[in-house]
């Protein structure tokens, strides 16, 4: 299915890509990450080339527009929510926002005020959906940070759409 929707984009035989990474703390996986993505690229004809890089070089010529040829692994940072990550990747007046649009401001307005968990997470689903649509990033994994574990935390169900959720950590019997 892959080739066959490069095929109609115009690109029977793939493309070629450069690939950067780069470690951080965390972030010592980034480059493994980029292999992975590559080998399953190469399957569909996308050719990456994996190019090691510093993160400050890098984070310079994101913040300053002149990323535009290349892509690169990224861990997100533990974020006080959902909607701070959302904020900062993709809203219109932040410096790291890598893609943005109308459309998604708004999505992430509303999810921002959006008080009941339920309709946040169906809301955050949405948001994604529309970002892997749009291309505006290849989201492969998502890892909550650990908190800690006690044999006295009883029922805490994590969330993506409402990470820091300690207030629904129950005490256990």
């Amino acid at each position: 299915m892959a080739r066959q929707l490069l095929a109609e984009a115009g690109y029977p035989d793939g493309f070629d890509i450069t690939l950067r990474t780069f470690t951080t703390a965390p972030g010592a996986e980034l480059p493994l990450m980029a292999e992975a993505v590559a080998l399953y690229w190469q399957d569909v004809g996308v050719n990456a080339t994996i190019e090691p890089v510093d993160w400050p070089s890098l984070r310079t010529e994101w913040t300053e527009g002149q990323a535009n040829d290349y892509v690169w692994t990224h861990r997100g940072f533990p974020f006080a929510s959902a909607a701070n990550g959302l904020e900062a990747g993709f809203m219109q007046d932040s410096l790291f926002a890598s893609f943005t649009s109308p459309e998604l401001e708004a999505m992430i307005q509303q999810f921002s005020g959006e008080e009941d968990a339920e309709t946040r997470e169906q809301l955050f689903t949405e948001i994604g959906q529309y970002l892997r649509d749009e291309a505006a990033a290849v989201f492969i994994a998502l890892a909550n940070e650990p908190y800690g574990v006690s044999d006295k935390v009883g029922e805490w169900d994590i969330t993506t759409a409402y990470v820091w959720n300690f207030d629904q950590a129950t005490k256990a019997r």
